[in-house]
This record gives C-alpha cells, structure tokens and sequence, in this order.
C-alpha cells in the first residue's frame, strides 16, 4: 500500500515501462516486426496516459519534473532510432 502511493515509485514506473517500449521498439525496427513496434507503441500510449491522468494529479514536486522530462527524452529517442517499419506484402493485402 505505501508502495502504490509512493511519488518515487510512480516516476520510476513510469521512466521504466517508457525505457522497455523503447527496447520493444528498437527490437522491431531491428527486426522489421511491425505488430511488435505497435505493440510498443500501445505501451507508450498507456504511459502518456498514466502521465496525464494519475502522475499529473497526484505526483508534486521534482517527481513529477523528472517522470515528464525524462519519459518525453525517451520519446524523442524513440522518435529518432525507430522509425516504423514497412508494411509486409501479407500486410497490405
């Protein structure tokens, strides 16, 4: 219970699921496995959301500066080292 109300762990939470999208990502993009770089994006989309809904209301202070920060840094190293890829023949059918 102290955990889940915990400011820390909600930053670190949410630095932490950001850093595995863009592992999941990057993999992908390596890869050319489109569903798995949508599956990454789906995890980025759930941490935009935890953000504005959860973070921004209960997390104060140098939490809340270091989880939007460090998530929107993530996101511009996503945006750089992972294009998405091409769609596959059997995809566009």
């Amino acid at each position: 219970d102290a955990l889940a109300s915990s400011r820390l762990v909600h930053a670190a939470l949410a630095l932490f699921w950001t850093a595995i999208a863009l592992a999941v990502m990057l993999l992908a993009t390596r890869r050319g496995l489109r569903p798995l770089w949508m599956a990454g994006a789906a995890l980025m989309a759930v941490v935009v959301v935890k953000l504005f809904l959860i973070d921004l209301s209960n997390i104060g202070g140098i939490e809340r500066v270091v989880s939007f920060l460090g998530v929107g840094v993530l996101m511009l190293v996503i945006g750089w080292f992972t294009p998405v890829p091409p769609k596959t023949t059997a995809e566009q059918q």
